[in-house]
């Protein structure tokens, strides 16, 4: 098994359970983001799955399509308002859900800023999730040249979700589905 500090994780918004679980399997202090690569369309980086009344719910982050340069100079698109969009569906998508009252004020919070690259919308999500989760990793970002992680499958437990009775138990959503079905408790399913 490599070890951690030799790979990197992609900077995804919002991550999946399975990204949250690479990062708790190989390291107990650090995450390692990948920010020097070239930009690539249609990644974790700009979208995020949720379990909506639908089934799966992809939402996107949109970018302005003119600073596609690096991944560190992408803009945040502002021209549609999309974070309302993301904020009622997720309000769709979990309003029933055990824990989602609890964190929604907060999470509502971070929806209203608007940070002008895609980096730093993506770092204020991780922080955010990484503080539900009371996970303390220091971010890292190494220098270029280092491996991302392999597409090595870490084995995804299932968990109560809203939805489940209508579509069966969806795997590798959003850490935020499991927080909001698990609450506190769903840093276990990293474990």
């Amino acid at each position: 098994m490599p070890e951690f500090n030799d790979e990197l994780l992609p900077m995804d918004v919002f991550p999946s359970v399975s990204w949250f679980k690479r990062m708790i399997h190989y390291s107990a202090s650090e995450v390692l983001l990948d920010i020097h690569s070239n930009w690539q369309k249609q990644t974790g980086r700009t979208r995020y799955e949720i379990a909506g009344p639908n089934k799966r719910q992809q939402l996107v982050i949109p970018i302005d399509q003119s600073t596609r340069k690096t991944w560190e100079e992408v803009e945040i698109s502002y021209a549609e308002d999309w974070q309302t969009a993301h904020w009622r569906s997720l309000e769709a998508g979990y309003n029933r859900s055990p824990y989602f009252e609890y964190y929604k004020d907060e999470l509502r919070e971070l929806f209203e800023r608007q940070p002008t690259l895609l980096m730093n919308w993506n770092l204020g999500a991780l922080d955010w999730m990484m503080k539900k989760l009371s996970l303390s990793h220091t971010v890292v970002f190494p220098r270029k040249g280092l491996p991302q992680h392999s597409a090595h499958q870490l084995t995804l437990t299932a968990y109560p979700q809203v939805f489940e009775n209508r579509h069966g138990f969806l795997s590798n959503l959003s850490m935020l589905d499991a927080l909001f079905n698990l609450g506190p408790e769903a840093v276990t399913l990293l474990r």
